[in-house]
């Protein structure tokens, strides 16, 4: 994570260095909305994976899937399925990838930005962990979920 790191997220939102990061993340995601082609723009527009839980993961040929359940009661839920193409580089490995399936973990915040031409989508996961994955293109679905769904996951 660049801009919404651990130390961020530990420090709260109401803390002057969270909001002043916070506030460069937005200053920089204005900078780059408009190079956000190839399905990515769903990330900042479509897609919000705050509180999502993992409940299924692949990689094959530089191809990564993720199947999430995300929202909450108040807003309720949607199940998101993102499928990164042309994946070159993967922070962890696909190959240590399994804590994101593991009872508590969710998705806490992301980051998306644009590195040597390549999309990089940045992922900071709660109790612990993150993600980093670079791009080409990106496909997502979004589909209506429950919360019976999501206290599978509790």
């Amino acid at each position: 994570m660049k801009w919404l790191t651990r130390e961020w997220y530990d420090r709260g939102f109401s803390d002057p260095r969270s909001l002043a990061a916070w506030d460069a993340y937005g200053h920089h995601l204005s900078e780059i909305l408009g190079e956000l082609n190839d399905g990515v723009e769903a990330l900042v527009s479509d897609v919000h994976i705050h509180g999502a839980v993992v409940d299924k993961y692949e990689y094959n040929n530089g191809q990564l899937l993720l199947i999430m359940l995300a929202g909450n009661e108040s807003s309720g839920y949607t199940w998101v399925t993102l499928t990164y193409q042309g994946v070159t580089q993967l922070e962890p490995t696909a190959r240590k990838f399994d804590f994101l399936i593991q009872k508590p973990t969710e998705l806490l915040h992301d980051e998306i930005d644009i590195i040597d031409g390549m999309y990089e989508h940045r992922i900071l996961c709660w109790p612990e962990g993150e993600l980093r994955i670079r791009f080409r293109t990106l496909h997502s679905e979004l589909s209506p979920g429950t919360k019976e769904e999501r206290a599978t996951f509790d």
